[in-house]
């Protein structure tokens, strides 16, 4: 147990290294300082005014051009790809049609039951602003103690499907969060391993995963 404690802070101090070490490609910024200047020209952030009698006269303006391209960007990728198409082959690679249609009515299902497009949406404008986006997916099932008041005064408890907190959730994982192997490493599959430190309230984390 100590060994494998000991590998996962080692992967940990690497993984935050990564985050904190500057590079050239983001002209010598880490990754935490990429993604805050890059948030700063998309929300036409305005710095504070000069204390220098010589500056401050200048105005604070800022015209929202990068904003208003990324914005027109975000809504032709959007307007065709939100709905992902599936295409199926069967073990002589002919295409199967009955099974590309299963798949279609499944990820149309999911898509209809959680908050993808909304998810997606976020995750194309994030991609143009933020160095990486991370879009994860999964199936959780929460349950919650509900307390039952009979006619005879006694009150009795039992648990309960969350419909909030269950079902498909499509989430974007924001970059600084997620600790990786290999900055220069695209395929996340391919990643030694992935931390994601998280900061969430207390009553959502015992919802989740209270057992």
């Amino acid at each position: 147990m100590k060994d494998f404690i000991a590998s996962v802070l080692t992967d940990f101090a690497t993984g935050y290294n990564i985050m904190n070490r500057s590079y050239r490609e983001f002209n010598d910024r880490t990754v935490i300082e990429q993604m805050d200047a890059d948030q700063k020209a998309f929300n036409n952030y305005v710095p504070p005014r000069s204390d220098n009698p010589d500056e401050s006269w200048r105005a604070q303006t800022i015209r929202p051009v990068t904003r208003n391209k990324i914005i027109s960007i975000a809504a032709h990728v959007t307007s065709q790809i939100i709905f992902p198409n599936v295409f199926a082959q069967n073990d002589r690679d002919q295409e199967d049609q009955d099974a590309a249609s299963v798949m279609r009515d499944l990820v149309e299902w999911v898509v209809d039951n959680s908050d993808y497009s909304r998810q997606f949406v976020y995750a194309v404008i994030g991609s143009l602003v933020n160095p990486a986006t991370i879009v994860k997916m999964e199936f959780a099932e929460a349950f919650r103690l509900i307390r039952t008041r009979h006619a005879n005064g006694t009150i009795t408890t039992k648990e309960a499907l969350d419909d909030i907190f269950s079902g498909f959730i499509t989430s974007i994982v924001p970059t600084d969060e997620l600790f990786i192997a290999n900055i220069r490493e695209p395929n996340i599959q391919k990643q030694r391993f992935l931390i994601r430190r998280r900061f969430i309230d207390i009553n959502e984390a015992n919802a989740l995963h209270g057992k």
